[in-house]
């Protein structure tokens, strides 16, 4: 026997004594298998870390097998064959002492024969009061586990499938016996059909529905639970389950899951997925539309989104959770849902047999069991059938069925309006620039409606197509309104159905986009916005590559917190080499690569590819931040789709031009503010009711929210609130609601802002909260009330909001005086341009640059000059840098010709507030 003493990328031998087993048998031994041939490899080696520092001193056996891969990394020395070590308690991060007992040579990990001997021999040579297995690498669902890329001839490609995992549990377990546990560390493993494969050889199960983070099980965190004397198998698998929940929400993940399965139960579930079905199956018929939304609409594990299990075809993971789907089936349905007494019976049963769950935000309606559910007879694998589930139970031919009703549509839906409006009174809009209210609106016909998809691009005549800026659903005008007026959980349930033959929908323009940023470079991606856009969920996503040295690059999908803006998660979509894609959560390191995707229509095409964009590496995290929409050309394809997967496309463009003088105006003068000139109570000018009131700096673009707590719900007492300014790119103000320990982010209400820095008492707001095809709020101005100082004085605020004798909180002192407001409205026109019809505005800035517009409203001709001027003794000097000139069909740029000073004259008698009024003679 040897042992393993080493620390990363150093590999020491030490010579002991013979192998003997344990004198007493032990509490518990724990086998775990480890497929690391493959890109999982870096990941085995830190796992092997956190189990030596977890492992309990005594009482606890962990035997590994480890099959190592050759071009992955270098670290432990670089072995790359397969070995079995007995692992030892270790507390020394970042090496390894563990005993090596077994060197196999190189193995296939996907040959259930080695499985079966590794099981025989730990139990035979490590024995103990109590067994567990934990299979290791990538997971698939039912489709198979334990990839190796070196199946022994250097060359050939291997993994486990279901079967074969039966096959070798078979072997390895004499008749009448079963392991205590046996837990999946992979993604995606908690299903039914695994359950129902394993159940004859194991008590209990624990298992992800969902992907995986990038760390796996935290086994320093869960191996703690092996030494708890009443961790009996179901306490141990509630245990491990809640651990691995805690773990994972305090690291911020938002789509782990995890669950314990009895698996005496799962019988019972079979059962009454059998009753249901057959209840339910002959009314396929008239119930298929229905059934066919349920599958596609339930809680779905592709990290890709629901829509990718129609792209995949056969390979498609296509698992939803069991209940959240069937539940579905029964909202839609209604009084007409056939299988009431059946789908109770359902329910006791998942309740008897899923012991312990824990769900992340993403995947908060699900139930701990997830089912094989293609949504088309094209995303159907036969190969399910192979399966011991799939072979005996009624699912199938209840899948077959919808699948068959499906092919029965015939008429393809029909697009006969689609166009950019203008949200208060719904005409069209040929132009459309920042904060003009702008919505998209579509009228589509046909019966079976399933989705309307929609994609948004920008024109680059440099590159000859489309840049697609975003892409997700347009939902019914009513179907927002329904989950907003149902009540909770039937509110979660709801799907997209469109009602009648013809269907309405809207799609509000957001004035701004999202531009991608690590801090430091800025970067382009097509932002999938579908769950936010169904109020499914509160985050968007992008597709990237990821690439680091031992992983090496990837494509990967990359979500983010529409409350924080900032990455949450991130799933590799990893390409086996037998063409199998299976996701895998990653956990990025500051210099890893991330290149943006963003798909592109090339002209004469329909079909989008996918773009290399800007490279950045990870650093601190990636956020999202709002951008101004570039002027320049936007369509916006529809993509209608029937039950049947028939389709219609339409487009319509707009062009979108640059935003009004005031507006361009406002948004320089934001840039331009700080988080400490904004401290004071703000109130509509309209009525002088209160919007929000900001307190003390806390630096980094926030202050306090100062709030009333005696005017807050008793659950909001103790919450902390916040106001963040960011005006990087688009200026954004936010206030932000945290939880009692200031950690946890419960809301956010965006803001963007426009101001004129002559004027620290007023600003203009744009909430940028919004939905069900409505553009989102009027720009409203605000006035300042009070200052910091007097804002203080009321009663102490809640949330962290500034105290009364705050010596550090700026008052009206700090605040630097201005002269009053330079902006002229000349009447007329300069000395040789325009004629009658024509308006000219001025705007004078106080560093000596102006902005000039003048717009033909009888020739839809809009002219912008800008440069600078000087004003003395009632003359005006001005100096042009450039123009352009836009119309219908775009905007051209021209050099203006040079013009004589002129007089102006001041009419003091037309004075408005904020602006000042010039006029000058016409000659």
């Amino acid at each position: 026997m040897t042992y393993l003493k080493h620390s990363i990328g150093l590999l020491v031998l030490l010579t002991s004594c013979s192998l003997a087993a344990t004198a007493a048998p032990a509490d518990w031994t724990v086998m775990i298998y480890m497929a690391a041939d493959n890109n999982l490899e870096d990941a085995a080696l830190i796992d092997l870390d956190e189990i030596e520092a977890g492992m309990p001193e005594q009482g606890v056996e962990i035997i590994v097998l480890i099959d190592r891969a050759k071009e992955y990394t270098e670290s432990l020395g670089n072995w790359t064959d397969a070995r079995i070590l007995r692992m030892r308690p270790n507390q020394e991060r970042g090496t390894l002492a563990s005993e090596e007992i077994k060197r196999l040579g190189e193995i296939n990990t996907g040959d259930p024969r080695n499985l079966e001997k590794f099981i025989q021999y730990s139990v035979g040579n490590y024995p103990a009061k109590r067994y567990g297995l934990v299979m290791w690498d990538h997971g698939g669902g039912w489709q198979g586990m334990a990839d190796d890329e070196d199946a022994g001839d250097g060359q050939s490609h291997d993994n486990l499938s279901l079967p074969e995992l039966r096959k070798a549990l078979s072997s390895a377990i004499p008749q009448g016996r079963k392991l205590d546990f046996i837990g999946f560390d992979m993604c995606l493993m908690a299903q039914v059909e695994i359950a129902y494969e394993v159940a004859d050889f194991a008590r209990f199960m624990v298992a992800s529905q969902a992907v995986e983070p990038g760390y796996g099980w935290p086994y320093d965190v869960l191996l703690p639970a092996f030494a708890e004397s009443t961790a009996g198998p179901k306490r141990l698998a509630q245990n491990i389950v809640r651990r691995y929940g805690e773990h994972t929400e305090q690291a911020g993940e938002r789509v782990a899951t995890q669950s314990a399965i009895d698996l005496s139960k799962i019988e019972q579930v079979k059962g009454a997925i059998d009753a249901l079905t057959n209840r339910i199956g002959p009314t396929a018929r008239q119930n298929w539309t229905s059934l066919t939304r349920s599958i596609f609409w339930a809680d779905s594990f592709n990290p890709q989104g629901k829509d990718t299990n129609r792209k995949q075809a056969q390979q498609a993971l296509s698992s939803s959770d069991l209940l959240d789907l069937v539940k579905r089936s029964r909202v839609i349905l209604g009084e007409q849902f056939p299988a009431q007494a059946e789908f109770q019976q359902l329910v006791d049963a998942m309740d008897g047999a899923v012991v312990d769950s824990r769900n992340s935000l993403r995947h908060r309606l699900s139930h701990g069991l997830s089912i094989y559910a293609p949504p088309s007879a094209a995303t159907y694998n036969p190969a399910y059938e192979q399966t011991r589930f799939g072979a005996s139970s009624s699912w199938p031919r209840l899948l077959k069925a919808v699948h068959r009703h499906q092919g029965s549509q015939s008429a393809a839906p029909t697009i006969n309006y689609f166009q950019y409006v203008d949200a208060s009174n719904g005409q069209q809009r040929k132009t459309t620039s920042m904060l003009d209210n702008t919505t998209l609106r579509l009228k589509v016909q046909g019966n079976n409606l399933l989705w309307v998809q929609s994609l948004t691009g920008r024109y680059s005549a440099e590159d000859k197509g489309h840049l697609i800026l975003s892409r997700g659903y347009m939902s019914d005008s009513r179907f927002l309104e329904e989950k907003l007026a149902a009540s909770g959980d039937a509110a979660e349930l709801l799907v997209p159905v469109f009602k009648g033959n013809t269907a309405t929908l809207e799609m509000e323009v957001m004035p701004a986009t999202y531009t991608i940023s690590n801090g430091e470079t800025y970067g382009f991606a097509t932002l999938d916005a579908s769950e936010a856009q169904l109020g499914e969920g509160q985050s968007v996503a992008i597709l990237a590559e990821f690439e680091n040295g031992e992983l090496g690059r990837h494509q990967a999908v990359i979500s983010f917190n529409l409350m924080t803006w900032k990455a949450d998660g991130i799933a590799l979509l990893v390409e086996m080499k037998d063409g199998r894609v299976v996701p895998r959560g990653v956990k990025p390191q500051a210099t890893d690569k991330i290149t943006l995707l963003y798909e592109f229509i090339p002209d004469g095409e329909q079909e989008p590819s996918l773009r290399r964009g800007v490279q950045m590496p990870w650093k601190n995290g990636l956020e999202l931040i709002m951008s101004e929409v570039p002027n320049g050309d936007y369509t916006t394809w529809a993509i209608a789709e029937n039950l049947s997967g028939e389709t219609h496309v339409a487009r319509t463009t707009v062009r979108g031009v640059a935003p009004q003088w005031e507006v361009a105006a406002g948004f320089d003068g934001a840039r331009k503010l700080t988080i400490e000139n904004l401290s004071g109570v703000w109130a509509s000018v309209d009525d002088d009711t209160p919007i929000f009131a900001i307190g003390q700096a806390l630096g980094k673009g926030l202050a306090a929210l100062v709030t009333d707590k005696e005017a807050l719900p008793a659950e909001a007492k103790d919450w902390k609130f916040l106001v963040e300014l960011d005006n990087r790119l688009l200026p954004m103000l936010s206030i932000l609601t945290f939880d009692a320990s200031g950690e946890k982010l419960l809301g956010r209400i965006p803001y963007m802002i426009l101001a004129d820095p002559t004027q620290p008492d007023s600003l203009w707001i744009k909430s940028l909260i919004g939905g069900g095809g409505q553009a989102v709020g009027e720009i409203v101005q605000v006035r300042r009330t009070q200052r910091l100082a007097e804002a203080n004085k009321p009663k102490p605020t809640g949330g962290g909001g500034a105290s009364q004798d705050d010596s550090n909180a700026p008052d009206d002192d700090d605040i630097p005086a201005v002269k009053p407001p330079t902006r002229v409205r000349v009447v007329g026109a300069w000395a040789g341009q325009g004629q009658g019809g024509v308006e000219v505005y001025v705007e004078l800035m106080r560093d000596g640059t102006f902005q000039q517009m003048e717009v033909s409203y009888a020739a839809g001709l809009q002219v912008e000059t800008w440069g600078s001027y000087d004003y003395r003794d009632n003359t005006m000097t001005v100096r042009f840098a450039g123009g352009r000139q836009c119309h219908a069909y775009g905007c051209e740029p021209f050099a203006p010709a040079p013009i004589a000073p002129f007089p102006l004259e001041v009419r003091n008698d037309v004075m408005r507030s904020p602006w000042a009024v010039l006029y000058r003679q016409d000659e």
